[in-house]
């Protein structure tokens, strides 16, 4: 019974939070130690995180492609799809519409989620916010990756203000700039 509960908890999170903007179920949802591929995040990093993306995507929704769950741990396949209106990775809103794919495994325990490894086609989604995003930039993207997989660009980590990974051109995104969190 409890990975039919996770998986509740999970559907929650992204119906009821993530594709209506409501941030109230968030401390609800997240345990206070909640991280994202190893980095602490809790649960006002998740808020931030769900203003951004809302302010940066217009009109975002994720839909799940796939979920599978066993004991604690739920992976969720994704799609999400949104217009581009704020400034992203240093690109400009251009005012397209973006599709973002991603993979996540989540792990529950006492009923709140405690951990997340996400994996994000964060390449693809500057591909397709081109053209003027240059050849150098993109090979310098999905070296990120390979230099280091647990700095390649994930949700979380392009919502806070920190160094950034070599792939976004030497430029970090903080959050104050996009207007909320």
């Amino acid at each position: 019974m409890a990975v039919e509960a996770n998986k509740a908890l999970l559907h929650r999170w992204i119906e009821d939070v993530w594709n209506t903007g409501n941030l109230v179920p968030v401390d609800e949802i997240f345990a206070p130690s909640y991280s994202v591929n190893g980095e602490f995040v809790g649960p006002d990093g998740v808020k931030d995180a769900v203003r951004w993306l809302h302010t940066t995507f217009s009109d975002a929704v994720l839909t799940i492609d796939d979920m599978i769950a066993e004991n604690d741990k739920i992976v969720v396949s994704w799609v999400m799809r949104g217009i581009q209106r704020g400034e992203f990775m240093d690109i400009s809103a251009t005012h397209k519409e973006v599709m973002l794919a991603g993979i996540n495994i989540y792990r529950v325990e006492d009923g709140k989620i405690v951990a997340n490894t996400e994996r994000v086609d964060v390449l693809g989604l500057l591909m397709q916010l081109g053209p003027g995003l240059g050849r150098e930039d993109r090979t310098s993207l999905a070296e990120c990756a390979r230099c280091d997989p647990a700095r390649s660009p994930n949700l979380y980590h392009l919502s806070y203000e920190e160094p950034a990974c070599p792939g976004s051109r030497g430029a970090s995104i903080p959050v104050s700039a996009t207007g909320s969190p």
